[in-house]
């Protein structure tokens, strides 16, 4: 299968739990994508903006690193639209925490 079909534009970055399955990113995609070992779409984690490296951890959740601003519920965006650092969580059951800011830059507080 395209990974273009399936939502990931220009692909970056791929981590696998332990049971096989695949989390991809793309530079120009606003998702994470969730495959099956067979490559078929399992769900797709909507509300990034252009998420690139992930990594899995021994408790089945995937670290992801965005590289703009975010479209998940946040109270605080910068306003002055320059890109937001975040890392975001997907954790066993699918569910997204995000992290805005971090050592990187913060633009408020």
């Amino acid at each position: 299968k395209e990974l273009d079909d399936l939502g990931v534009k220009k692909p970056f970055d791929i981590a696998f739990d332990a049971e096989g399955n695949a989390f991809v990113t793309g530079t120009e995609s606003d998702n994470v994508v969730k495959l099956d070992p067979e490559g078929n779409l399992l769900k797709t984690f909507p509300g990034f903006s252009r998420p690139m490296g992930i990594i899995s951890n021994s408790q089945g959740e995937q670290w992801v690193s965005n590289s703009r601003l975010i479209d998940l519920p946040c109270p605080d965006k910068n306003v002055d639209n320059e890109a937001d650092p975040s890392v975001a969580n997907i954790d066993a059951n699918d569910v997204v925490t995000t992290y805005t800011g971090g050592g990187v830059w913060i633009p408020w507080g």
